[in-house]
């Protein structure tokens, strides 16, 4: 790749197309507020609805009530995590490599950023669920065959509690307890044609879709394994910066850029939490 042909908006796209298609967590919350960044350390300031909209009975020819005030809160999210890379290929080794040596450190580059961008989704999920939606918080379960899927039961109660959406839900387990789950005959396996297996889909558990992810949020000690909706948590991520260049000391060609990512959960009550060790 010549430095001269270089367009770093196409190339910017395309890492940020390859960070799609092997995303896990970033995929299942939504994105709605990733167009407004435009640097690192940035907050994006999001107002979130705290009561509902109050409705009354209506009598003819009597008068309606004064409007209401809307309580809104003033939820932010920080783009305060920040990733770059700068990598480097020999003209010598570019000459003998069979294809594009740049599009596969693409591909490469992209899993290596989604599992930090990921792992840092499902920790936020963790720790800003709402505190009366954990299981096992005071005491973790210890979570085997015979017991996974009847604990996915009581994550999707919670969330049937305190009216969380229907649609887009979704359980994200690490790989042990994918081994455990499989062993259920209740367990609905993933068709392998299904688009979303490339992106850890196995199946569906008690309604929800279930996902399976190595960066499920572990302290050390036990797994916080995370259920919820998708407009319960927000996530953003953009390459800031994209160059490259040739290094002067080298017969080479380089490139570097600049990751931001950020997540916060809007809707603490739409996230249920299992603590809980596994094997």
């Amino acid at each position: 790749m010549a430095v001269s042909v270089f367009v770093p908006e196409i190339w910017s796209a395309r890492l940020l197309s390859e960070l799609q298609k092997v995303h896990v967590a970033a995929n299942l919350v939504n994105r709605d507020y990733e167009g407004e960044i435009k640097g690192p350390g940035e907050t994006l300031h999001i107002c979130t609805l705290l009561n509902d909209i109050s409705v009354w009975d209506y009598e003819s020819y009597s008068e309606m009530l004064d409007p209401e005030n809307l309580n809104m809160t003033d939820c932010c999210l920080d783009l305060a995590q920040a990733k770059y890379f700068n990598f480097i290929v020999d003209d010598m080794d570019a000459i003998q490599a069979a294809g594009n040596v740049m599009d596969k450190a693409i591909e490469v580059n992209a899993h290596v950023l989604k599992n930090y961008s990921d792992e840092y989704i499902l920790e936020t999920l963790a720790n800003e669920a709402d505190e009366s939606n954990f299981i096992g918080g005071d005491s973790p379960i210890a979570i085997t065959t015979d017991n996974i899927y009847s604990y996915i039961i009581q994550l999707r109660t919670l969330l049937d509690k305190n009216n969380a959406p229907y649609e887009d839900r979704a359980v994200i387990i690490p790989p042990e307890a994918c081994g455990l789950l499989l062993h259920d005959t209740r367990f609905l396996q993933a068709n392998p044609s299904d688009e979303r297996v490339k992106s850890g889909y196995i199946g569906v558990a008690a309604g929800i879709d279930v996902y399976v992810s190595n960066n499920v949020f572990n302290d050390g000690d036990y797994y916080f394994i995370t259920a919820h909706s998708k407009s319960a948590c927000t996530f953003a991520e953009q390459i800031l910066k994209m160059d490259a260049y040739r290094p002067e000391n080298y017969f080479s060609d380089a490139v570097k850029g600049l990751y931001v990512y950020g997540a916060k959960v809007t809707q603490p009550l739409g996230v249920a939490c299992l603590v809980c060790s596994i094997g």
